[in-house]
């Protein structure tokens, strides 16, 4: 049964440390303000003796086809393997905790309908009866997924995050309805204002998301509560546009031929997961039907542009573990964030047909793959994931962040392999979570590993 209240907790949950790494031109790289101090503490006893986490992945060796390197090369292989099963056992282990929204969520996200909480309870379920509230919001009541918990538990980081995730995933109840229509209600939107429609742009993607595929046939508009018409074609554009001019110094400094920038936070910097989520929400609805060839083709812009920001992002990762090598934990953490961002956007907009890669992209999917997994291997190396009991106590953001951004990795690499298997003609199976028995949540590792893939 839902709950009722007038106001939200305030946003942020526990306390969110934050800092900057050392950098420079050639090799900058901001951190988020997630964790510094305790996370490095904590791991850096273990670290001092290793060697800095600066692996560059395998070159790719021609004229071997992108999408048969991991078949044909052992190594890459087995590396692939490993960091699945580390993915897949993090989100088993770490995304059931019936007191922990955020994290069942985006363990929904990787499952979908079949997720369960570790009392065994669908999550999609869980999450509508346990922790969808009802405020009072322009003079009526709506029912929202709050930010936070009054005792502290994410659970939502951004406005319809999981409502969106629901939506995505097909999680079917009659709530469902209510939310999304309640929050074309809240919307804010400026239709007068041509540059910055949006009240706050980084927000608009999980909710814009929502409704598009959520609409009926034939429906276009909805009306907010200050009595605005949204155009969802219009917004789908604007969406666009708006990641057009957020992108658009990145572009002009690739079309200039230089190959480094600085990161201030500045234009597309400002976005949360380096704006892959405006992209994905913008793709989204253009697949949903309120787009356009032309926007389609936009689109398809963008997401050469993502894959040269990705190969930069991994440079600059690698410069700034040189210049703080006792940082590890956190900047390795941040690849697999950025990479299983990017490659879950990538293949949402193929599956989507709004992107169709060319053989050097698909050479570029092979290395962004190859770093990810080397991330994966060396989190695990570094102890990060057998800690995360201690960070939830001790580092809460640090804790969602990990285990979340291990769901977008593996997400990432189920719709990776659905594309791959629909490359070869055949059917695809998204894998069977594999659920850790009480025993093997005291001690884990005693196990053998899941397998990473059910094929058809």
């Amino acid at each position: 049964m839902s709950r009722k209240r007038n106001s939200k907790a305030s946003p942020g949950g526990k306390n969110e440390p934050s800092g900057t790494a050392p950098s420079s031109k050639g090799s900058p790289y901001l951190v988020p303000g997630i964790v510094l101090g305790a996370v490095v503490v904590a791991l850096v006893a273990m670290w001092l003796n290793r060697t800095p986490t600066e692996v560059e992945p395998p070159p790719v060796e021609e004229p071997t086809a992108a999408e048969a390197v991991f078949e044909t090369n052992p190594e890459l292989a087995a590396l692939r393997q490993d960091a699945i099963v580390i993915l897949q056992r993090v989100v088993d282990r770490w995304t059931r905790d019936p007191e922990q929204p955020w994290l069942l969520m985006h363990g929904t996200l990787v499952w979908g309908p079949r997720h369960l909480t570790t009392d065994s309870k669908p999550a999609g379920e869980h999450l509508l009866d346990n922790f969808l509230v009802a405020e009072q919001q322009h003079g009526r009541e709506v029912m929202v997924f709050p930010i936070d918990e009054p005792g502290g538990a994410r659970v939502d980081a951004h406005t319809d995050q999981t409502v969106k995730t629901l939506v995505e995933v097909g999680i079917q109840d009659e709530r469902i309805d209510r939310i999304v229509a309640d929050a074309k209600w809240r919307f804010e939107y400026a239709p007068e204002d041509q540059l910055n429609p949006f009240k706050d742009a980084n927000e608009t993607p999980w909710t814009a998301q929502a409704i598009c595929q959520t609409a009926h046939e034939g429906e276009n508009t909805f009306v907010t509560h200050e009595g605005h018409t949204v155009d969802m074609r219009v917004m789908t554009e604007q969406m666009v546009s708006q990641l057009e001019r957020e992108s658009r110094f990145l572009d002009d400094i690739r079309q200039a031929g230089e190959t480094t920038y600085e990161k201030r936070r500045q234009g597309i910097f400002r976005y949360t997961c380096g704006g892959t989520h405006l992209f994905m929400g913008a793709d989204a609805c253009v697949a949903a039907g309120f787009g356009t060839p032309d926007l389609s083709a936009r689109l398809a812009y963008q997401m050469d542009l993502l894959f040269w920001r990705m190969v930069r992002e991994i440079e600059a990762v690698n410069a700034a573990l040189t210049e703080a090598p006792n940082m590890a934990p956190l900047f390795v953490e941040q690849r697999v964030k950025y990479l299983g961002h990017f490659l879950e956007a990538e293949a949402k907009a193929e599956l989507n047909g709004t992107f169709v890669p060319t053989a050097e992209h698909r050479q570029q999917l092979v290395f962004a793959e190859t770093a990810m997994y080397t991330s994966v291997k060396q989190l695990q190396d570094m102890g990060v994931f057998d800690r995360l009991d201690s960070f939830k106590e001790n580092q809460y953001e640090y804790y969602l962040f990990t285990a979340g951004d291990a769901c977008h990795a593996l997400h990432a690499m189920n719709l990776q392999d659905k594309l791959a298997a629909q490359r070869k003609g055949g059917e695809y199976r998204t894998p069977q979570p594999v659920y850790p028995s009480d025993e093997e949540t005291e001690e884990e590792g005693e196990t053998d590993p899941p397998p990473s893939q059910v094929d058809s």
